[in-house]
């Protein structure tokens, strides 16, 4: 029997709720401008949530503090049933180091198969991803993921580290990034494909990376890449606004993108 998600828009009446009943759970508190007390009755309730395994937390444009997230990371940590998991932490300016709490709560999700964080429109640069790929690295169950980085400050050492917790990622058959206007290049471009290559029971990528500073080199090493991921049937690619000359490139990137046996869907926008 489908357990009922239960939702909640509103702080107080998601803490005085029956915290430890709740399996699939829905808070959405984005856009509220929260203090520190009330960010710590928040975290304090989802601490309760023991039996959790579903759990979608909404915390768009909500000005968490370092010391808020840090909280948040703990009580996620706290939550070991979790097998699908969504944070909406987008535009909150979220800076570098205040992702390894969200990084340790990964490490402690073991059961985790679906997850969606995003953290688009922040201060995020190519340290904190460091910091969350040593999280993702640890997620081995992991079959759905999404990441949304776009607007942010990642260079090719931040697609670096998020290519080597991807690789190690080897159940994954479902992968949406989302990088557009970053600063990742060839050289970053390159890795990714390099570890989206080796997941080998991959069957659907989204990736946007419009914005990137990428060239006719990088986009035709990432069509060799994804030449070789056998089991992909949907594929979707943005690569607008870069420094790519379609007339030049175009022709041999698709003819790589045509050789993957098993595409059934493709949309290439470049």
């Amino acid at each position: 029997m489908l357990q009922q998600k239960k939702c909640f828009h509103d702080l107080l009446e998601f803490f005085y709720s029956s915290l430890s009943t709740h399996s699939h759970l829905q808070v959405n508190l984005s856009g509220h401008i929260m203090e520190d007390e009330e960010f710590s009755i928040l975290f304090q309730a989802l601490t309760k949530c023991t039996n959790v395994s579903t759990l979608h937390l909404e915390l768009y444009q909500n000005y968490i503090e370092d010391n808020n997230l840090a909280l948040l990371g703990s009580a996620l940590a706290n939550s070991l049933n979790l097998s699908d998991l969504t944070v909406n932490l987008g535009c909150n300016q979220i800076q570098d180091q205040a992702t390894s709490s969200l990084a340790e709560a990964l490490k402690a999700c073991t059961k985790i198969q679906k997850l969606q964080l995003f953290l688009n429109e922040n201060q995020i640069g190519d340290s904190s991803i460091q910091n969350l790929s040593s999280g993702l690295s640890s997620c081995a169950n992991l079959s759905a993921l999404t990441l949304d980085l776009m607007s942010n400050n990642i260079g090719s050492q931040g697609a670096l580290h998020l290519s080597s917790a991807l690789v190690k990622c080897s159940m994954l058959s479902t992968l949406k990034i989302e990088l557009y206007n970053n600063q990742i290049g060839d050289e970053g471009l390159s890795s990714l494909g390099h570890s989206i290559e080796n997941c080998i029971k991959l069957s659907n990528l989204h990736i946007d990376v419009s914005d990137n500073q990428i060239s006719d080199e990088g986009k035709l090493r990432f069509g060799i890449a994804l030449q070789k991921c056998k089991n992909l049937s949907n594929l979707n690619i943005d690569l607008l606004y870069n420094n790519i000359d379609e007339d030049e490139s175009q022709f041999t990137f698709m003819n790589k993108i045509l050789k993957i046996k098993k595409l059934i869907n493709k949309t290439i926008n470049t």
